[in-house]
């Protein structure tokens, strides 16, 4: 098995996608963001509004799915961006999500 190191620049790519593509609510691990939120890398863990976060990260989000996966997942888009570098995205479109 390999072990890729996500940064937290591409952490921030998804959310910056999703914001845009209007989500009402996301959430990294169950830290849910907000304005006033900080996420940053320490090494191969992440720290989120001051919690460390380790992968798998689960990232979130309350929107319409089609929208969502749309700004994720588009050519030149933050999904092809991080393919390179073996980071593998998975989005899921469930019926309900609690955040």
């Amino acid at each position: 098995m390999e072990s890729f190191l996500v940064h937290a620049e591409d952490i921030l790519s998804i959310l910056n996608e999703l914001n845009v593509a209007g989500a009402e609510a996301i959430a990294i691990n169950g830290q849910r963001i907000v304005s006033t939120s900080a996420v940053r890398c320490a090494g191969s863990v992440v720290n989120v509004n001051d919690v460390k976060i380790a992968a798998p990260f689960v990232i979130t989000a309350i929107g319409d799915p089609d929208i969502l996966e749309a700004a994720l997942v588009f050519p030149g888009g933050v999904v092809d961006s991080l393919k390179p570098w073996g980071i593998e995205i998975l989005i899921k479109k469930l019926e309900t999500v609690e955040i």
